[in-house]
């Protein structure tokens, strides 16, 4: 099943796989966060199962100038709260970053959020070099969502 919320959140649901995929393509603000997570949550529920993987793709996060963004407090308050409540039911989480300051800002939150453990974030020129490293983690075999563009 997918979806998207807003023109700025892309987003799947793999039974299969038991695979909860998102993208976001723009900047969301922290009431489009609030309500982003909500659609996060029940996704994650609908796949019923304490073994669900994340798969997160922040690689083309831009802001309008057109370039890469760090998440502002706010957002990243709402993004911590949501990765705690992860916790209780996802096994494996994977984020890719456009770059290594964003990969850093991830890394600051899993360990905020107490993810440290189940969390892994992705950086790599070549974005296809990332996205392989992502699917390892995961052991997945691809995520449609992400290979369509």
């Amino acid at each position: 099943m997918k979806g998207q919320m807003f023109g700025k959140f892309l987003f799947e649901v793999d039974y299969d796989q038991c695979l909860f995929t998102w993208k976001v393509v723009q900047p969301l603000d922290s009431d489009e966060t609030k309500e982003v997570n909500e659609k996060i949550k029940s996704s994650i529920l609908s796949l019923n199962n304490r073994e669900t993987k994340i798969l997160v793709d922040n690689r083309e996060l831009l802001d309008e100038k057109g370039y890469h963004i760090v998440f502002p407090n706010s957002v990243n308050q709402e993004w911590i709260q949501l990765q705690q409540w992860q916790k209780l039911y996802c096994k494996q989480i994977a984020v890719l970053c456009g770059t290594l300051l964003m990969k850093a800002q991830m890394d600051r939150l899993a360990k905020s959020s107490g993810l440290v453990d189940i969390l892994r974030t992705f950086y790599h020129k070549d974005h296809k070099k990332s996205l392989d490293k992502a699917y390892e983690y995961l052991e997945i075999s691809k995520s449609s969502l992400l290979e369509s563009g």
